[in-house]
């Protein structure tokens, strides 16, 4: 048991530094924070408060759309200006946090446990994660969508906040804050977290609906499959959906 334990601890220090453009760096154990602040986060987890998620984000796409052509040039404006880029990269981690709190608060919200909260150096660009691994032994799957999906729905409800806010206040410092938590909270959340063709939230909650494990792994076998069959004609090509796998889990570190 002593070795097994040795050899975890160098596996999971060699994943962390294989890839030097994403380095994880485990901070603290934040178990007994969750436990004690869940009786204030629980009633989060219910169908009235999803329905207010509902009409909150729907109001802020509403809302989105009748103002389209003031956000547009708005992001054309001070999008790319060099004050807008720092005023980005100094929010984005605290929105990041946010998302992060929400996949641990979900774990925790179905039993589970959040032993793990660090820094991701991704690119270079510090993001905070927690491991929500225990989401794994959820046997409903609706659970573990729940998980996946939490750090999403916290994202869109700030996007959807900081759109009502935008646009009743005056041209100023909080108006900037709220269209850049706009931008990363919804259209940054919506192309890359909610992209279920990236390795993110997405991704995990396609995988526990259709319930094909592995989807990624599954997916480029596939396609290599289609290339050599139709593409190079190779007649012999194993067809990998007819081959028996292994259901390995699909969630990892969020």
């Amino acid at each position: 048991m002593g070795e097994r334990a040795a050899a975890t601890v160098r596996r999971n220090l060699l994943s962390r530094v294989r890839n030097p453009l994403a380095l994880r760096l485990p901070l603290f154990d934040p178990d007994k924070f969750l436990t004690a602040t869940m009786p204030f986060v629980r009633p989060l987890f219910t169908v009235w408060a999803f329905l207010g998620w509902l009409a909150l984000v729907g109001t802020g796409i509403f809302l989105a759309v009748l103002h389209w052509a003031e956000l547009t040039d708005a992001g054309s404006e001070q999008l790319f200006s060099l004050q807008n880029i720092v005023f980005i990269a100094a929010i984005y981690p605290l929105i990041k946090a946010l998302h992060e709190a929400g996949h641990a608060y979900a774990t925790k919200a179905f039993g589970g446990a959040v032993h793990e909260v660090g820094i991701m150096m991704l690119i270079l660009i510090p993001a905070p994660y927690v491991d929500a691994t225990s989401a794994t032994a959820f046997r409903e799957k609706w659970k573990r969508v729940v998980v996946s999906g939490a750090g999403i729905m916290v994202e869109f409800s700030l996007a959807a906040v900081a759109m009502i806010f935008w646009v009743n206040a005056e041209p100023g410092f909080a108006r900037a804050a709220a269209f850049n938590i706009m931008l990363i909270g919804g259209v940054s959340t919506l192309l890359f977290n909610g992209n279920p063709l990236l390795r993110f939230d997405a991704y995990y909650i396609m995988a526990d609906l259709i319930e094909v494990p592995n989807l990624g792994a599954r997916a480029n076998k596939y396609f290599w499959y289609l290339v050599q069959r139709y593409f190079l004609g190779y007649e012999t090509a194993e067809n990998p959906a007819q081959a028996r796998e292994s259901a390995n889990g699909c969630f990892g570190t969020r």
